[in-house]
């Protein structure tokens, strides 16, 4: 529900992308301007793993028993964990439905759209009728911003079952992202007065709340849901909510959150990847650089820790690093404009601008007042009057 620092960015976030993808830029600007300057690093404390205790009922099946220890999982916050036992479920028996339409819900939360789509597909083979299994497809083709196909699937599912909550928040979100704001905040409503223990009512009602500017509200929301199930994007919601909103504007409780979405789901590199950003943001390049390597550590595949690890080589004067982590960015589908920044302005400083202009020209497509971008093009001689202010030469 934020900018998709994994994966290509789609369609259905479209209208906050552009909010968060301002906020990220203002953060790097402030970034490129720091990248000289040295300060004591806070002392850093890792925070331990929770530990998880199953216990085992001896008249479950197999598949029975994994399920059970990813949903044990998922109350507890735990995502990576819950799909890794949601998958195990799978393959101890294909033909139960359930198993794929939860791990399908828990991809969506990670990016993982197109496969997201694929397990709701799955399911919904499977146990066409069934109304859980209706709402991770619904939730899925959202998220793949096809809107209208997840509006009718959602309202044939109210058909079967007019008191879900659960299709009532999905049916939220698909309105929310459609620009259907009445609707949105009316199944919302519905939703968590339908199912108050559910913590997806909460969520889509957090975020409704968030996308019409009742932020208040929103970080009511998405508590409501943390009491539920402690999951790991909720504390990043909030965490991003306490970052960038202006009218909320509290650093340390946005870190509060960052550190608890770590600490309930140490694998999870999102998390990371917020604390590095907000650390870099604060002109701290140690603990940014510190976060960015355990989000790598933790997942490789996570695009954005590749970028922040790439702007903060920069900054170190370190080109070549850069430019090495800022192509991983780009080559697990890392799209924005200010990677295109830094990856061109390294190039340009390492005299390849063979490299440096076609990224530094991608940039100026989206934001064409880039002081940083105009003045990349002019190390490579190519005349271009800025309209901004530029960062000190290195």
């Amino acid at each position: 529900m934020y900018l998709n620092d994994s994966h290509v960015v789609r369609d259905r976030r479209r209208r906050r992308l552009r909010l968060w993808l301002l906020l990220a830029l203002a953060y790097a600007s402030v970034a490129l301007a720091w990248y000289n300057k040295q300060r004591d690093v806070p002392f850093f404390v890792e925070a331990p793993t929770p530990t998880v205790e199953v216990v085992v009922d001896e008249t479950l099946t197999e598949y029975q028993e994994i399920l059970a220890r990813g949903d044990l999982y998922f109350q507890q916050g735990n995502l990576t964990a819950a799909l890794e036992s949601y998958q195990e479920a799978v393959a101890a028996d294909p033909e139960q439905a359930i198993a794929y339409a939860r791990w399908a819900k828990l991809l969506n939360l990670r990016y993982k759209t197109d496969e997201a789509l694929i397990r709701s597909e799955r399911a919904i083979t499977l146990a066409p009728d069934d109304v859980e299994v209706l709402g991770a497809r619904v939730m899925s083709l959202t998220w793949d911003g096809q809107f209208p196909a997840a509006i009718e699937l959602a309202q044939r599912a109210l058909t079967l079952d007019p008191n879900s909550g659960e299709i009532h928040a999905f049916l939220a979100e698909a309105f929310m992202d459609s620009d259907v704001f009445t609707d949105a905040y009316n199944n919302a409503e519905e939703a968590v007065g339908l199912e108050p223990d559910n913590v997806w009512t909460w969520l889509n009602m957090g975020y409704v709340n968030e996308s019409l500017g009742y932020h208040a509200e929103a970080l009511a929301a998405y508590q409501q849901g943390i009491d539920i199930a402690p999951l790991s994007y909720l504390y990043n919601s909030m965490g991003r909510l306490y970052l960038y909103n202006a009218e909320l504007n509290d650093i340390d409780a946005a870190i509060a959150a960052f550190q608890e979405a770590v600490y309930v789901d140490p694998r999870n590199p999102e998390a990371y990847a917020e604390l590095s950003n907000l650390y870099m943001g604060q002109e701290d390049p140690a603990n940014a650089k510190l976060y960015a390597l355990q989000g790598i550590e933790q997942d490789a595949s996570f695009a954005r820790n590749h970028a922040l690890l790439g702007q903060l080589y920069y900054q170190e004067l370190n080109f070549e690093g850069a430019v090495s982590s800022l192509e991983q960015a780009v080559n697990f589908g890392y799209e924005n404009p200010t990677t295109y920044v830094y990856l061109g302005l390294a190039h340009a400083y390492l005299d390849q601008c063979d490299a440096a202009v076609p990224w530094l020209e991608r940039a100026l497509i989206e934001i064409p007042d880039s002081g940083p971008a105009h003045t990349g093009l002019q190390i490579c001689g190519i005349e271009a009057p800025p309209t901004a202010e530029a960062p000190p030469a290195p």
